[in-house]
């Protein structure tokens, strides 16, 4: 998904405060947990969000102001005072890839028939750190239908060397000639 401007200007704000406080590695786990907390109750998601609803701040207190670090209640109150509830999910992945960019990680999806050992994995990061000069955060995911081989997500590139790919190669190939 393509992050709003918006939402940049929202993350880009956040993390440099968190950043010089020193405390940027905390407020994404505390924006993980926040996120989990809101995702399936549609009743915080009203509050917060429906035009008709008097005292949104006090109500950003009384439901987070105890479970979450002050930095991060303060921030929220700040969107939802200016409107901009439905940007909170960009923001929140903005300011995790702002960090991930800081500390030179690189995110990757691998999709596999089974689930990757701890062999494979190892040499699939030190490939990756090899050709891309960033620590690989790895993200596997299992889909049966490729059969073998792996499929490689990263920087908006799929490298794709699954049994599945080569047969439609294949396929490709014959139906030419």
């Amino acid at each position: 998904m393509k992050t709003n401007t918006i939402a940049r200007n929202y993350a880009k704000a956040f993390y440099d405060h968190a950043r010089e406080a020193g405390i940027v590695e905390s407020m994404i786990t505390e924006m993980d947990a926040f996120a989990s907390m809101i995702q399936d109750n549609e009743t915080i998601e009203l509050l917060l969000t429906r035009p008709n609803v008097k005292g949104r701040e006090d109500i950003i207190d009384a439901l987070f102001k105890d479970k979450f670090p002050l930095m991060l209640v303060n921030f929220l109150k700040i969107v939802v005072k200016n409107k901009r509830y439905e940007l909170l999910s960009q923001i929140f992945d903005d300011v995790q890839h702002r960090y991930e960019m800081d500390q030179d990680i690189l995110r990757v999806e691998t999709v596999t028939a089974v689930p990757l050992d701890d062999d494979e994995l190892g040499k699939i990061t030190a490939d990756l750190k090899r050709l891309f000069g960033k620590e690989p955060l790895i993200e596997n995911r299992v889909d049966e239908s490729i059969v073998a081989g792996i499929k490689i997500f990263v920087n908006g590139k799929v490298y794709d060397s699954s049994l599945e790919a080569r047969l439609q190669k294949i396929r490709s190939d014959l139906l030419k000639n």
